[in-house]
């Protein structure tokens, strides 16, 4: 055995410069991603819930035409 090092022997292993980098920038990057997430989640929820309001306005307004119709119906086959 000498002393020289493992690298002239051949080895193929080698640290690569860019790991360190990528490791520090992996965390901020998941970070953005998580906030990026949770405000399209919330936005959607929010749209959702708009839109059930007009569409649950529209459908009672309708029903209680609809009751109404059915009412007067009654009422006419009773007299």
């Amino acid at each position: 055995m000498s002393n020289a090092p493992v690298n002239e022997f051949g080895s193929t292993y080698r640290r690569l410069s860019v790991v360190l980098p990528v490791r520090h920038l992996t965390a901020p990057l998941w970070r953005l991603f998580r906030v990026w997430v949770a405000t399209t989640a919330s936005q959607l929820r929010e749209r959702t819930l708009r839109r059930a309001e007009r569409h649950s306005a529209t459908t009672d307004r309708s029903f209680s035409r609809l009751h109404r119709n059915v009412l007067k119906i009654e009422a006419r086959r009773l007299l």
